[in-house]
């Protein structure tokens, strides 16, 4: 059994030893191939549930995902596939979907022969993932750094809220500066469904090197990112950081915890 596979029968496991009551619970077989793992399962603004996950071999690497419907997962469709790929268990690829099921995924290629140079690889399709457009990085920088952990949000409207041009917003953690500051970086930008990237934004230029990252749509339907800080004491709490209607704010810590290495 594949390691997706058993990440789903782990849960459905979990569920039938401590069920919610009235709950059916159904066992669900992975679309997933052998030598499969990093897993992301996401809803699409569109409704639609959709796995993703990284194929390898001894040869190459490929992303693949199946969207799930009552009758099950579809058969599932490669998204990008190479021999120059990063993959690792916490740095893991992801797909999301806009309202009108425009997907846009993300995938690791290295950057040089470093064990951390590698960075964030994109691609957009239009019609469902049927087709898939060029792959780009999102970042501007090539530098043989660290650029990964990586979150996608749908643009959308949300009550009187509405993002002028159809697209995704996507951050990053960002290693270009490491070398001369040790300092890893948190960008963000947009991706427009023709592949236009908006400008790069530095939401904050100090942040811890290996923590993931997290974006969802706040009640008021503008963005809303997470992740984990760094002070010039070392200390790595929860951070947030708004977009408003001008632009992304100022980030203010969520809890102060005081969380320091090795925790």
């Amino acid at each position: 059994m594949n390691v997706v596979g058993l990440l789903l029968l782990s849960l459905a496991v979990s569920l039938i030893v401590d069920p919610v009551v009235g709950q059916q619970v159904t066992l669900i077989e992975s679309p997933a191939g052998t030598s499969s793992g990093q897993p992301h399962l996401d809803r699409g603004v569109d409704g639609i549930v959709r796995m993703c996950w990284v194929e390898t071999d001894e040869r190459s690497a490929r992303l693949r995902f199946s969207a799930f419907s009552p009758e099950g997962w579809s058969a599932p469709r490669t998204i990008a596939e190479g021999d120059r790929w990063f993959v690792n268990w916490a740095d893991v690829p992801s797909l999301a979907a806009d309202a009108d099921g425009n997907l846009l995924a993300h995938w690791l290629e290295r950057l040089g022969d470093g064990s951390y140079a590698y960075g964030v690889r994109m691609r957009i399709s239009t019609d469902g993932g049927t087709t898939w457009g060029a792959p780009f990085w999102i970042h501007d920088d090539r530098s043989a750094q660290e650029h990964g952990f990586c979150s996608i949000l749908p643009k959308a409207k949300v009550g009187q809220i509405q993002d002028i041009t159809p697209g995704f917003w996507v951050v990053w953690l960002d290693g270009r500066d490491m070398p001369k500051t040790d300092e890893m970086t948190l960008r963000a930008r947009t991706v427009g469904i023709d592949g236009k990237l908006g400008r790069e934004a530095v939401l904050d230029p100090r942040v811890c090197e290996c923590c993931p990252t997290a974006i969802a749509r706040g009640g008021d339907g503008l963005p809303l990112m997470t992740y984990r800080d760094r002070s010039g004491k070392d200390v790595r709490d929860i951070a947030v950081a708004r977009h408003g209607l001008f632009g992304w704010g100022k980030p203010a810590i969520l809890h102060d915890d005081r969380w320091t290495r090795p925790g």
